[in-house]
């Protein structure tokens, strides 16, 4: 199914996405004092486009490139492995096409919601503080994880704070690096990211099994039973949800500056350009 929808949407690409010129004719039809300020002008314009050296060397994309593979690992670690939660808590019979129904759902969702929030806050607070928000949820249901994650209604509420985020995450991080360093090099920045996030999961990934293995206790059984199975995935990943958050804010705290420097500057009557 995954196959021929991406072979589908490949295809319709193809055909119909374009570059539109808008028509000269048109731009100078408008007369400029007839515009009028608009909130979305307290939005901070940015330095231009950006790529390979000079963006590397931007503590700002390293904050978001690290969150990004941080929070993306662990939530596809959790999110391959739901039935592997269910199996090792004697819940897998009863729950396992619920869970795995309701985990892409929940992600679908929190895209509307992450994405419609953030277009109506723009002017008011960055990008940023909508998934800072579903990350420090994240971490919290992560740190209940590591002690609970055997009760059913955890685990529900695991399921929520974790695909929430992952939505949230892969609606909010490609429009942040448009924003921050352009549409020119948008592919090949954002290609540096999943490059990232493909070692970055299988990482996680190994390390998940690994620590699952080393659990079972006992020579020749495949499948590891109660709580200890997870304890030390779930500090993991806890940990890493909370890097991100530290690094989410060390953005935020940069945007919330040039937002100010924005409005003080409008006040003045000169736009502000983040360098």
């Amino acid at each position: 199914m995954s196959a021929i929808a991406f072979a589908a949407i490949s295809l319709l690409g193809i055909v119909f996405l374009q570059t539109y010129d808008i028509e000269e004719d048109d731009i100078s039809s408008v007369n400029v004092e007839d515009i009028k300020p608009s909130k979305h002008d307290l939005v901070p314009k940015r330095g231009g486009d950006v790529t390979g050296c000079q963006l590397i060397t931007t503590f700002n994309f390293h904050f978001l490139f690290w969150a990004y593979i941080f929070c993306a690992g662990l939530q596809l670690t959790f999110q391959t492995n739901i039935t592997a939660y269910l199996k090792s808590y004697n819940m897998e019979k009863q729950y396992s096409t619920l869970f795995t129904t309701l985990n892409p759902i929940f992600g679908v969702v929190s895209k509307f919601i992450a994405g419609f929030m953030s277009d109506m806050l723009v002017h008011k607070v960055p990008r940023m503080a909508v998934l800072f928000g579903f990350n420090i949820l994240q971490t919290i249901v992560l740190v209940i994880c590591i002690f609970f994650s055997n009760e059913l209604s955890v685990l529900v509420i695991a399921l929520v704070g974790i695909s929430m985020p992952n939505g949230a995450l892969w609606c909010l991080t490609p429009t942040m690096l448009s924003e921050f360093y352009g549409m020119k090099y948008f592919g090949r920045n954002w290609g540096m990211i999943m490059f990232g996030n493909a070692f970055g999961g299988l990482i996680m990934q190994r390390v998940f099994g690994w620590i699952y293995d080393s659990s079972i206790g006992f020579t020749g059984q495949t499948v590891c039973h109660g709580l200890h199975c997870y304890t030390w995935s779930f500090i993991m990943m806890a940990v890493l949800s909370a890097c991100s958050c530290l690094f989410n804010a060390a953005i935020l705290e940069s945007e919330l500056n040039l937002y100010k420097l924005t409005a003080k500057e409008r006040r003045m009557g000169q736009p502000a350009v983040d360098k």
